[in-house]
């Protein structure tokens, strides 16, 4: 009796490890810019079985064997249904095509019934790009400010306070760095450029274990455009307080080595130094941000990106005088009140496919104030 329940254990322990391998791995990719598209849901329409491609746009679903119809979808983008027959571990990366601007986003909907994810929002860019604020301004952090339980304090600025907590106590990111002193303009605007947004979500309190202890309130994860690998695009979006400037392509024939540049910046100033020359001395106030990003797909199992960002603000005013007495006697008066405060972002990110059960993403960088 010992003797075959010993070999009834064996049998089913060898049963678990065949099925944990048994899986469908692989990359969702953009289908025009062949960018990867994080946050899609892999579905297995048989068993309801599901998983979610990572920020690099890589997933592992376990499954059984044998052909199966596994539905992949991410908002923004149309559901898109493969058969696969899979037998041991299987590689199928997929390429998704975006819905046009006028078309229903069904794969929005059939995401929300597969995810685990609590308190959570994604914004698309081109909603951010098509949500107009004060001054007609383009900001996903005042789009975030219309979900419930998130409050914007005061209209017009992009601070942000979820569910009770401070506006200090979000943890703001940009490509996995925190970005501190957050917001142009006395927080008019944030250092978010839209052009260059890839991808923008919100966590509403309850946030992933990998942010840790500074998600107190809420987590901004924004993650920049890696670059167009099939061809050069580029943009030019204005507003009443800023102009901006976008390019993205391929830096090689393969596509595998891609750019994105993007540079926005206030022309205020501008204006009044041309209508006024003599401002030009006396009259300092501008911002800008840059953000340059380069994508490397060495193969598909190891991807590198290397991302800088720099945000600046830089107000004053210079008074110059020269006061001459009665007895002829002169004195120069200079006068200089300023003030100027930056961001600096740097950092490096690897990817790589370990095995089929285990996806490895490194980091280092720098963020300062």
């Amino acid at each position: 009796m010992r003797l075959r329940l010993i070999h009834l254990l064996v049998f089913c322990s060898f049963l678990r490890i065949s099925a944990q391998n048994q899986a469908v791995t692989g990359w969702v990719f953009d289908e025009l810019t062949l960018e990867n598209i994080s946050s899609a849901v892999i579905i297995d329409k048989a068993t309801n079985l599901y998983t979610e491609s990572n920020s690099e746009g890589y997933y592992q679903l376990l499954t059984r064997n044998g052909k199966r119809e596994l539905w992949y979808a991410a908002p923004g983008y149309k559901a898109h249904r493969v058969e696969v027959d899979v037998q041991g571990v299987v590689l199928n990366n997929v390429f998704l095509k975006p819905v046009d601007f006028d078309e229903p986003d069904s794969s929005a909907e059939l995401a929300a019934l597969f995810t685990s994810k609590t308190s959570f929002y994604k914004v698309l860019p081109r909603q951010v790009l098509q949500y107009k604020s004060l001054f007609g301004i383009s900001d996903p952090l005042k789009i975030f400010q219309f979900l419930p339980g998130v409050n914007g304090g005061i209209e017009g600025l992009s601070s942000t306070y979820v569910r009770g907590s401070n506006s200090d106590q979000n943890l703001m990111l940009m490509n996995g760095l925190p970005l501190y002193g957050n917001g142009h303009i006395w927080g008019l605007l944030s250092n978010y450029n839209p052009d260059v947004i890839h991808s923008a979500e919100l966590y509403r309190g309850v946030s992933p274990a990998r942010y840790g202890n500074r998600a107190g309130g809420g987590v901004v994860d924004i993650t920049t455009k890696g670059g167009n690998a099939e061809k050069w695009k580029g943009s030019i979006n204005m507003d009443l307080a800023t102009v901006g400037i976008a390019l993205d392509g391929p830096l090689d024939d393969q596509g595998k080595l891609t750019a994105a540049l993007g540079y926005r910046r206030s022309y205020l100033d501008l204006l009044l130094t041309s209508m006024a020359p003599e401002l030009n001395e006396s009259l300092i106030g501008n911002i800008h941000d840059i953000n340059l990003k380069v994508n490397y797909k060495k193969s598909k199992e190891e991807h590198w990106n290397l991302w800088v960002y720099n945000g600046r603000d830089k107000y004053g005013l210079n008074f110059q005088s020269n006061i001459t007495d009665s007895l002829g006697r002169s004195v120069d008066l200079d006068i200089g009140l300023g003030w100027r405060w930056q961001n600096t972002l740097m950092g490096v990110n690897y990817f790589r496919e370990i095995n089929k059960r285990h996806f490895m993403h490194a980091s280092i960088g720098i963020s300062t104030i």
